[in-house]
């Protein structure tokens, strides 16, 4: 286990990222521990809002879970699944009071570095129809949308609403690591 703790640290990376109102952050970006993971649920409710799902998905889906710290201090999580290609960003949150920090375009600047360090083409992600914050970022750092996942959101078992429209699909963006046209890795 220590070996594999010690392989961990070496893929962590560190961000210096300017906030808003001129403050430097450190943010350290990490593979979780499988030990650490409970204490992430939180953080991840904000991209998943059924704990039943969350949970399942992290069991059944999910590949590897990252977070995001700063002075020790969680600050952010994601979740990746790297089997096939495409990969896929399942959840990304960062802690509601570290919103609009640049926390989250840090995570996901790290997730397709790694991506890269994997051999991975594309990386895709999806969002809910409304959630209209999540559209605009995810297409503000790059991503592209590719296609609806249809009635993604059924199993919410009463209808769940954002932005006051009823969360029913998925949107789901894509990320090419490899610009086909000049035959680079961006």
């Amino acid at each position: 286990m220590a070996a594999a703790f010690a392989l961990l640290a070496l893929k962590a990376v560190s961000f210096w990222l300017l906030t808003p109102d001129f403050c430097m952050l450190m943010i350290i970006i990490r593979q979780a521990r499988p030990d650490e993971i409970e204490a992430l649920i939180p953080v991840l409710l904000q991209a998943e809002q059924s704990e039943g799902a969350l949970r399942w998905g992290l069991k059944h889906l999910v590949d590897a879970v990252y977070r995001a710290d700063e002075n020790g201090g969680l600050v952010g999580a994601a979740t990746m699944q790297w089997r096939g290609d495409p990969c896929e960003v399942m959840e990304l949150a960062v802690a509601p009071e570290r919103h609009g920090q640049g926390i989250g375009r840090a995570i996901i600047v790290w997730l397709l570095g790694e991506a890269r360090r994997r051999g991975k083409a594309v990386v895709l992600v999806g969002t809910a129809n409304s959630s209209i914050g999540n559209i605009a970022f995810y297409q503000k750092i790059g991503f592209r949308m590719d296609h609806v996942r249809k009635d993604y959101f059924r199993y919410y078992r009463e209808p769940h609403y954002e932005n006051e429209i009823q969360i029913r699909d998925m949107l789901v963006f894509r990320y090419e690591l490899i610009d086909e046209r000049a035959e680079t890795v961006i």
